[in-house]
């Protein structure tokens, strides 16, 4: 497909960027285009893998700290309605009501699996806000049990919050190879090398498993060469 047609079933305002980034050449923005797309496309697995094993390693770690398996549901009217919790808009309550209510409207069973599995990225990374991290009296950095002692709450919060915001570019179809108007491939970069180090700090085996389905630099290579 030429860059033409492309245009009228993509839009103008969607291609326009990767036009003006390329000098308007409209071969060379078709070639940026297909591989921001291939690029995206490579992170799936590994961001897939990181929100999983992130997730899993904190609920493991609040089932320990609650002394509870179904924390999720019986910490609904306890540690998620704590005044503390006011300013965030009682944020990791709603999330999971909002799940309980998605789950009965679907004909499903509200158990703590489920509830967990609905929970966005963005409920598990908001522990590390500095209320919920108080509350559970910084418990949650055994999470990372293998980061060094510098690395502190807001470092961890900060790092999740640069994944999560990258990972929704990419779920939301958004480009992620441009420097504001230029064509630009490190925060791409950036962001692979920050899940590795997250991975690394929970368990040393996990950045291998992970490495295995990363086919982001290969992607890369071809990238940089347009």
């Amino acid at each position: 497909m030429n860059y033409d047609k492309l245009e009228l079933f993509v839009s103008k305002a969607r291609l326009g960027r990767y036009l003006r980034a390329c000098g308007n050449s409209k071969p060379r923005a078709l070639e940026l285009y297909k591989a921001n797309l291939l690029l995206a496309e490579a992170y799936y697995p590994i961001l897939n893998y990181f929100e999983i094993f992130f997730r899993n390693a904190l609920n493991r770690e609040l089932i320990r700290f609650f002394n509870d398996p179904k924390w999720i549901i019986t910490e609904k009217n306890g540690f998620m309605s704590h005044r503390a919790l006011s300013r965030t808009g009682f944020f990791i309550q709603n999330s999971v009501i909002k799940a309980e209510n998605s789950l009965n409207s679907r004909g499903r069973m509200v158990t703590p699996s489920a509830l967990i599995a609905e929970q966005t990225f963005g409920f598990w990374s908001s522990f590390f806000e500095a209320k919920p991290f108080g509350l559970l009296k910084a418990s949650i950095l055994n999470v990372f049990p293998l980061r060094p002692s510098s690395v502190n709450r807001a470092s961890i919060r900060d790092m999740l919050n640069e994944i999560r915001d990258f990972r929704n570019r990419i779920y939301h179809n958004e480009p992620i190879c441009f420097d504001n108007h230029h064509i630009d491939f490190s925060d791409t970069e950036r962001i692979r090398l920050k899940i590795y180090l997250l991975l690394s700090w929970v368990d040393s085996d996990l950045e291998n498993h992970v490495k295995f389905y990363d086919r982001i630099p290969k992607r890369l290579i071809t990238a940089k060469r347009i």
